[in-house]
């Protein structure tokens, strides 16, 4: 959709991580996300997919995780290939 709300389906899979984060103190979130505009305007689709962002944050945050630990990346329209309008969510360790 074109909103910014986390999808329900979302939430859970967002639980499952911020739990295997919570068990492995080493594990950095890095959160990609993506937005269309239907004009094409970049500072709204960047806006937008920074709200989106934001919002899987929060939930992450709500589930117990330290901000310090979540990246987000706002990339509005400059999508690599995929649905245009997502939010890639990237574990990775701190080496």
């Amino acid at each position: 959709g074109g909103g910014s709300a986390v999808p329900e389906a979302a939430v859970p899979v967002l639980k499952e991580i911020s739990d295997k984060m919570t068990a492995d103190s080493n594990l950095r979130v890095q959160l990609f996300s993506y937005a269309s505009d239907k004009e094409k305007n970049v500072s709204r689709s960047r806006r937008l997919s920074l709200e989106r962002a934001v919002a899987v944050r929060k939930i992450l945050i709500d589930s117990g995780l330290d901000s310090t630990r979540i990246e987000v990346r706002a990339l509005g329209d400059q999508n690599p290939g995929g649905e245009a309008d997502r939010v890639d969510v990237v574990l990775s360790a701190r080496r």
